[in-house]
């Protein structure tokens, strides 16, 4: 099992973005880093329906998002735990019918999507676990994270905009006007390493 431990939590920019910087060791000592922007914490609120306050289930939620499987192929599908509890929803194409494990872009509901991604995370788990200190006296370091409050306004927005997007992908009528399209943060690009 990779069994990770956070050591520290800290702020930082890339480009212009605010960023989360997650510190961790592994189990043989080495150390790895988790970057990502600190609007992913509104992003998952919005698109699952989560307490935006729930700062410890979105953090535990994006640090396990690198190790689930890529569903867009079948093996892959049919393994999903998700899919296996009965979570999955018939889409049409060009070829007709096709039965595919519920995801953000497809669920009918955000509660499907919701439990189909926290399965996930779960099982995830059983191969890739993210943990914090444990011990009396070890200072947790998800404590920068909880002091920085998540909008629930900006939540609200972020949320109108996902549901615009399901809509339009399951070819609903949604219209999204650049006024309807929340502000985004530009994806943050790391600067090109260079030999001077």
């Amino acid at each position: 099992m990779d069994e990770r431990t956070i050591t520290e939590i800290s702020e930082g920019l890339v480009g212009e973005t605010p960023t989360w910087q997650v510190q961790m060791t592994d189990v043989a000592g080495r150390g790895h880093v988790h970057v990502f922007p600190q609007e992913t914490l509104a992003w998952r609120a919005a698109e699952y329906g989560i307490d935006p306050t729930d700062t410890d289930t979105l953090l535990d939620i994006i640090l396990h998002e690198p190790f689930l499987p890529d569903l867009s192929t079948p093996e892959a599908a049919a393994a999903d735990p998700a899919a296996r509890t009965g979570l999955n929803v018939t889409t049409l194409n060009t070829k007709g019918a096709k039965v595919e494990p519920v995801q953000l872009h497809n669920a009918p509901t955000t509660k499907a999507a919701r439990d189909a991604h926290l399965l996930r995370i779960n099982n995830v788990k059983q191969d890739h676990h993210v943990q914090v200190p444990a011990g009396k006296g070890v200072k947790d370091p998800r404590a920068a994270i909880r002091g920085k409050l998540i909008d629930p306004g900006r939540v609200a927005e972020l949320a109108g905009y996902v549901d615009a997007m399901k809509r339009q992908a399951r070819g609903e009528a949604a219209r999204t006007t650049p006024r309807s399209r929340p502000a985004m943060n530009p994806v943050p690009t790391l600067p090109e390493a260079t030999d001077a």
